[in-house]
């Protein structure tokens, strides 16, 4: 296998009804001779294996196939990243897909960048509502830029970012297995080596919402709470142990503090006015964990209301919802 430029890395669980509409977005691309697949059958129960052999076999020089016992995304993640070769890596999950002609921009943009990490936006396509939408276009000029010139961006995501693919940059990542929300890791345990992040303004990611058993869905994410609690930990305790930039740190805090603030609005968004007590537990939880992020989380309105009224504006909120919908 020639030396490629960019390596795009995905686990595939049970992804027979999507991966080979997921492989054929970025296989046809002009640009393909640049591009190498890892793709993982992290202990997939259906086809999945016998679909990734089919295709390794037609691609042999762009297409690594890896099967493995189950170990969830991360993993097959830790995984795909021992295997891949390329100069940049990035993930795609096996129920997504690239927008084909912008990888191909995008793969021409690398060719002339020489940065540690790029960031580019992405697509949300809404599949229950057939709506697409460009999300985390920074409105920023292309080009290369520190940590600090991100920091007020809180939704950069796992989909919007690239990463050098060196063991300075990515040496001491590795993903907690069967666990979701790896994304948190890709995002915070590489950002301390980070010297020069580069802005392309082209996306080339497509995020589908609503596919069947999500974990982003509120009631799978409310089941999955110690899941994230346990990503919040390690995280923590990494940047505590390692030493960070104020930048690094600030960034680590942020991304942090965005997913601990969505476990509080997946309950909001529940339906139920069951969870009271629990938002009032995960909170105090948090406040036990790290007084810093529990003092930034203090800055949304939600969570301020909820803990000057005793977490009983969560009532409030339910009731809302539940109007809403029956008028709409």
């Amino acid at each position: 296998m020639s030396e490629k430029l960019l390596s795009i890395c995905v686990a595939a669980y049970n992804s027979e009804q999507y991966i080979e509409k997921m492989l054929g977005s970025v296989l046809n691309a002009s640009s393909i001779d640049d591009i190498e697949i890892v793709v993982v059958n992290d202990g997939s129960s259906d086809n999945t294996a016998g679909i990734i052999k089919r295709y390794v076999n037609m691609y042999p020089d762009i297409i690594v196939g890896i099967n493995q016992d189950n170990k969830g995304s991360g993993g097959a993640w830790n995984n795909a990243f021992k295997n891949a070769t390329g100069k940049y890596i990035k993930t795609i999950d096996s129920d997504d897909m690239v927008n084909t002609e912008n990888l191909d921009l995008y793969v021409a943009r690398l060719r002339s960048i020489d940065s540690d990490m790029i960031i580019n936006p992405h697509y949300t396509e809404y599949t229950y509502k057939k709506k697409s939408i460009l999300t985390n276009n920074l409105g920023i000029a292309e080009g290369e830029y520190n940590i600090a010139a991100f920091l007020p961006y809180e939704d950069i995501s796992m989909h919007d970012v690239t990463y050098r693919n060196s063991p300075d940059i990515l040496g001491q990542l590795e993903f907690m297995e069967h666990v979701s929300y790896g994304d948190m890791e890709y995002l915070t345990i590489p950002i301390k080596n980070i010297k020069s992040i580069y802005y392309v303004d082209i996306p080339v990611y497509i995020y589908k919402i609503g596919i069947e058993g999500q974990s982003i869905s509120p009631l799978i994410s409310i089941k999955k709470n110690d899941q994230r609690i346990a990503i919040a930990n390690k995280i923590i305790n990494y940047r505590n142990i390692n030493r960070h930039s104020n930048d690094a740190y600030k960034w680590v805090n942020n991304q942090v503090v965005r997913m601990l603030k969505c476990v509080v609005l997946d309950y909001c968004n529940s339906g139920s006015y069951a969870y009271k007590n629990d938002i009032k537990k995960y909170d105090l939880l948090i406040k036990d964990m790290d007084q810093d992020l529990y003092k930034i989380m203090n800055e949304d309105k939600i969570i301020r209301l909820l803990r000057i009224t005793d977490y009983n504006y969560y009532y409030c909120i339910i009731l809302a919802k539940k109007i809403k919908n029956a008028i709409f």
